[in-house]
């Protein structure tokens, strides 16, 4: 299904390039999450018996992880800023973002499950029926 749907978009001719490459990028970006959480699990195991083995940490490491934490406080902080939530909301997305990533993990390793058995079957869920 995505295959075809790709093609489709790909040789659209009511779409600018931008947008291609747009939809191409969400519809890849449950692959490339998950290839990043595995990038990231294997990359931190690999640091931690490393500093384990050394008795001490790769800075470098450290220092890039610390890097990557402030800007995700930016980002938050800039959000409740603009939407006016305050330092209230921004300390409840500071918690609910990574475990509304986590949930969706789930999901990601069961569609890409999908994708490989070459499963495209599709029931729609009921809504509103009791």
């Amino acid at each position: 299904m995505a295959k075809l749907f790709s093609r489709e978009v790909w040789h659209s001719q009511q779409l600018r390039l931008s947008s291609k490459l747009e939809m191409h990028w969400f519809m890849a970006l449950p692959l490339t999450g998950l290839l990043l959480l595995a990038g990231s699990l294997f990359t931190a195991g690999w640091q931690l018996l490393a500093w384990w083995q050394t008795g001490r940490p790769n800075w470098a490491i450290v220092v890039i992880l610390a890097l990557m934490l402030l800007e995700y406080l930016f980002y938050i902080g800039l959000y409740a800023r603009m939407t006016q939530g305050g330092w209230r909301a921004a300390w409840g997305l500071f918690w609910s973002l990574p475990v509304a990533a986590a949930l969706a993990l789930p999901i990601t390793i069961q569609a890409l499950g999908h994708y490989l058995r070459r499963d495209d079957h599709w029931m729609k869920t009921t809504h509103g029926v009791l």
